[in-house]
């Protein structure tokens, strides 16, 4: 990882954006807290070596553990770094979770969001979950940094969910 960020920095990147992954089975969940602290020594280390090159290093709710918002926030405080912070991503969070209160968790430690647009209804609405709620909820945490537009379709409208997704942001400039 290392390596990779060497050669990150040299081509310019500001971000690196990696996961808390792996599988909650019982014996993780169980031990959760002794995860996160181990994790937290390995990405203080990144990000102190990120730094130099003038980086950020980002967990993305990315599946496992980083899913759950509760170890994504224990893991900031433990690592405790002005380059260390979140990358929310609104499609992202476990089925047992609520993505709202999930999102409200991480946007203190947000240094980029994605807005995950899959297929729009035709009304321009979104089925899975409230995009505007979603949007509102990152406004008020004062971010105004980027926010990518992640869009996928399972009815091939990749293009429409991206053109979609772009006018419900616009609302907000």
């Amino acid at each position: 990882v290392f390596k990779w960020g060497l050669l990150l920095g040299l081509a310019g990147a500001v971000i690196a954006a990696l996961f808390l992954y792996q599988q909650m089975d019982e014996e993780i969940r169980r031990r959760v807290e002794e995860r996160v602290a181990r994790c937290a020594e390995s990405y203080r280390s990144l990000v102190e070596y990120a730094d130099q090159a003038g980086m950020n290093v980002l967990v993305e709710n990315h599946g496992g553990l980083s899913s759950y918002p509760e170890p994504v926030v224990q893991l900031m405080k433990l690592v405790n770094h002005p380059r260390f912070g979140t990358l929310p991503d609104f499609g992202n969070f476990a089925r047992d979770v609520d993505k709202y209160q999930a999102l409200e968790m991480l946007m203190p430690y947000a240094k980029g969001v994605s807005v995950k647009c899959t297929d729009f209804d035709e009304n321009g609405n979104h089925p899975a979950w409230d995009l505007d709620r979603m949007i509102k909820i990152v406004l008020d945490h004062g971010y105004r940094g980027f926010m990518g537009i992640e869009a996928g379709s399972r009815h091939g409208k990749h293009k429409e969910n991206i053109k979609a997704c772009k006018k419900l942001l616009e609302k907000y400039q």
